[in-house]
């Protein structure tokens, strides 16, 4: 069985693994949300980076149950 601490940097492995992509999405959004083109696209840039976000603190919740400390 391993240790808490080797749950601990598994997990952080794995979050960084899958966290990622939503790193690189959320600033292209940012990046989109300041471009002074269509009003829609700030609104669905503002939609991207809020889900993303959810998405992030979901993984986060998720990782905890599947690798408790």
């Amino acid at each position: 069985m391993s240790t808490g601490a080797e749950r601990a940097a598994l997990r952080a492995e794995i979050a960084h693994d899958l966290k990622n992509p939503l790193s690189v999405i959320i600033g292209y959004a940012g990046l989109m949300s300041t471009r002074p083109d269509e009003e829609s696209r700030v609104e669905a840039a503002r939609a991207i980076v809020e889900a993303a976000e959810r998405l992030s603190a979901e993984l986060d919740l998720v990782l905890a149950r599947l690798l408790p400390d």
